[in-house]
């Protein structure tokens, strides 16, 4: 049994490079949720796409920052 088995994960910048590959590679491990976050809609609903013909029944949250104010992000933290 995988250690993602049941797990939801938040991985920020998904869109692209070390993000998308990261998504890929939890949806092969087994995570029950992802939530992806990036500025790139676009590239970002291709790697929800992807994800989905990797692991049909994972539940997916896709989502473009709320804010590009740092202060605003970092209070999240």
């Amino acid at each position: 049994m995988s250690k993602l088995a049941g797990k939801n994960i938040l991985i920020t910048g998904a869109s692209q490079g070390l993000g998308r590959e990261l998504a890929l590679r939890f949806a092969r491990e087994g995570a029950a949720g992802l939530s992806l976050v990036a500025r790139h809609i676009d590239q970002l609903n291709r790697v929800r796409d992807d994800v989905r013909k990797i692991a049909p029944k994972i539940d997916i949250v896709v989502s473009p920052p709320r804010s590009r104010n740092s202060k605003a992000i970092s209070t999240c933290w």
